[in-house]
C-alpha cells in the first residue's frame, strides 16, 4: 500500500469513527496525533457504497477495529488475520464476535483480558471534593511519573519489572505530563495520579489511575480524578473512563463522583 492510499484510508476511517466518539476514544486519539509510519496497515469495509467497517493494525501489533453491520465480521477478519495482532481494545461488541471468528481460523491465546465497565461523568452529579493536597504534574514531576508508571504497569498488567527498564517510563510519563496529569501528595510525596489518557474533541478520557499501595485508603485517587475532570468540564469536555468490572473500591471511587456506566469494554493482550 503506499503512503497516499493510507493517508485517504484513515482520512476516511477517522471520519467514520468521529460519528461514534466514546466507542472509539482511544482509536481517534491515536491517529490524531500520530504519524504514518511503515508498517501502518488501514482497512475500511463498505457495503453497497455505505461504510459499515474499518479497521487499523499498527506496527507493534495495536489493533484498533470498529464495525457497525457484522457483514464486516468476516472480511475485517480476513484482513487482520494475516498480521500480527498484540492487543485489542474495544466495545465488549466488537471483541467478541471478532475473538470469537479469529479462533476458528487459527490458534489464539489470550495471556490477559480485562472487562471493563465503560463510564461517563453526569455533570449535574459532580462536586469538587477539597483536592488542596493535588496539583497539575509538570516536568519537575518526571521521575515521580515515571515511577508509579512502571508500579502500575507491573500491579495493573502483572509485567515484570526488569522488563520495564530503560526510556520507555519516562517517555509515557513525558507524555501524560503534555497531555494532563494531576499528582497527589502526602507527607510532601508525590504519591497519586491520574492522566488524560486520550483527549479528542469534546471528550477527555481518564486512565492510568494508581495510588502507591501504602498510601491507599485516604481519598488520593478520588482527588486526583475530580481535579481533572474539573480542568476537562472547564473546557467543556464530556469525560469518559473504564474500570474493571471486580475493582469495585474503584468504581465506588467514581460513582461517588458521579459517574455513570454506559457500556462494557475488553481489551486483551493476544498471543497468535
Amino acid at each position: 500500500m503506499d503512503g497516499e492510499s493510507i493517508i485517504l484510508r484513515l482520512a476516511d476511517i477517522s471520519a467514520y469513527l468521529e460519528q461514534f466518539p466514546r466507542e472509539n476514544i482511544y482509536a481517534i486519539n491515536h491517529l490524531a496525533e500520530s504519524t504514518i509510519v511503515p508498517g501502518t496497515l488501514a482497512y475500511i469495509y463498505r457495503d453497497s457504497g455505505r461504510i459499515i467497517g474499518a479497521q487499523i493494525i499498527l506496527a507493534n501489533g495495536r489493533w484498533f477495529p470498529y464495525f457497525t453491520s457484522d457483514n464486516a465480521i468476516t472480511p475485517l477478519i480476513r484482513d487482520a488475520y494475516t498480521h500480527r495482532l498484540r492487543w485489542i481494545g474495544a466495545m465488549r461488541s466488537i471483541t467478541d464476535p471478532l475473538l470469537r471468528e479469529l479462533r476458528t481460523m487459527a490458534p489464539l491465546g489470550i495471556t490477559y483480558r480485562e472487562d471493563d465497565y465503560a463510564c461517563e461523568l453526569n455533570p449535574q452529579l459532580f462536586q469538587l471534593p477539597d483536592v488542596q493536597n493535588t496539583r497539575r504534574a509538570t516536568m519537575n514531576d518526571l521521575d515521580a511519573i515515571a515511577e508509579m508508571r512502571r508500579d502500575f504497569e507491573c500491579e495493573y498488567f502483572g509485567t515484570r519489572r526488569e522488563l520495564l527498564m530503560g526510556d520507555w517510563a519516562f517517555q509515557l510519563a513525558a507524555r501524560y505530563i503534555e497531555c494532563g496529569t494531576y499528582i497527589g501528595f502526602c507527607d510532601d510525596l508525590p504519591v497519586s495520579m491520574a492522566v488524560r489518557e486520550a483527549s479528542i474533541p469534546g471528550y477527555t478520557h481518564v486512565g492510568a489511575v494508581y495510588t502507591t499501595p501504602e498510601y491507599r485508603g485516604h481519598g488520593l485517587a478520588r482527588c486526583t480524578v475530580a481535579a481533572l475532570c474539573a480542568e476537562s468540564l472547564m473546557a467543556g469536555d464530556r469525560i469518559t473512563l473504564y474500570v474493571k468490572r471486580e475493582n469495585t473500591p474503584a468504581l465506588h471511587i467514581y460513582e461517588s463522583l458521579g459517574f455513570e456506566r454506559w457500556g462494557d469494554y475488553t481489551m486483551c493482550v493476544l498471543q497468535q
